[in-house]
């Protein structure tokens, strides 16, 4: 680059840009910085623009500074280094004077007016970076996971091990086959088959109470537990449809022992709440006696 002055009329541009940044509250552009790091004091200090400079440095009384005057650019160097290591010239004095006066400085007396690196503080922000989770984040990835092992076990209680018969057949008297019905699981009558069900619908009750659990608290948490009650009455139905008859009694029984915690907690919570409500209510009551007492002792002006 090369020394050249600002005209009037340019300086005058120039304010007007300035004060029309400042109303609209982005002062913060006049310290932008191109891809080396110079500002528009670092180009103008270069330029020995001394009318640019007094217009960003103005220090009139009731003027705010706006400009960052000791901004380091890539080559490490403020405006005020710049100045300094140019060849002096007539002129460089009063623009040294302007930059001084707004509190100007060298890198290097910025690098020796830093404070030191506070360790007790490095150490602490590490340790949160490296530490376990917020118990919310815990909670909403196993409520995500519960949901999961729920859908997985829905989906192999409808779709058992071996498949399932394609077709009726009812054996002549005279055979050992055994009966069977279209849509009922070929592998029923296996007692793995039958330990596979017992902890299929314990595990997928195990889920529902999870979800339950950890979403107590939430405004919307009726809107989830409707449908989950729904999803187990619907997964009922569909093991009807797989089971044989003769093993469907077997299959009940396991579905409601299996369903007992998820039921009683959901029992313990509405008991909770109704009690809550009672609670309430005697004290609105209490509240609305006493109220009513006092508004009548003060209607006849005894003293309380």
């Amino acid at each position: 680059m090369f020394s050249h002055g600002f005209n009037k009329r340019e300086v005058e541009d120039f304010a007007i840009i300035k004060d029309s940044l400042k109303k609209i509250k982005k002062e913060e552009v006049l310290n932008w910085k191109d891809h080396e790091g110079n500002t528009v004091l670092h180009i103008a200090t270069l330029n020995r623009q001394r009318e640019m400079i007094n217009l960003l440095l103005d220090s009139n009384p009731g003027n705010r500074n706006e400009v960052e005057v000791n901004v380091v650019n890539k080559n490490n160097q403020t405006a005020l280094d710049i100045l300094l290591q140019l060849q002096r010239i007539k002129g460089d004095d009063e623009i040294e004077n302007i930059l001084r006066g707004a509190c100007a400085m060298s890198a290097s007396q910025i690098i020796s007016l830093a404070p030191p690196p506070a360790t007790t503080t490095t150490t602490e922000k590490t340790y949160e970076l490296k530490g376990r989770p917020a118990t919310n984040d815990f909670s909403t990835v196993i409520v995500i996971a519960a949901i999961v092992i729920a859908a997985t076990c829905f989906l192999t209680g409808i779709n058992p091990p071996g498949g399932v018969w394609q077709y009726n057949y009812r054996p002549l008297s005279n055979t050992t086959a055994i009966e069977h019905k279209a849509g009922t699981a070929i592998m029923a009558t296996s007692f793995t088959s039958v330990l596979f069900m017992h902890f299929n619908l314990y595990c997928f009750f195990a889920s529902l109470l999870t979800i339950t659990v950890l979403t107590k608290g939430s405004p919307l948490r009726v809107l989830l537990l409707v449908p989950l009650a729904l999803l187990s009455f619907a997964y009922l139905m569909a093991l009807a449809l797989v089971t044989p008859e003769e093993k469907f009694s077997a299959t009940i029984g396991t579905f409601l022992s299996a369903s007992a915690v998820w039921i009683f907690q959901l029992v313990l919570e509405a008991w909770a709440y109704r009690r809550k409500r009672k609670e309430s209510k005697a004290n609105d009551d209490l509240n609305r006696t006493k109220r009513t007492q006092f508004q009548i002792l003060s209607h006849d002006g005894t003293k309380i």
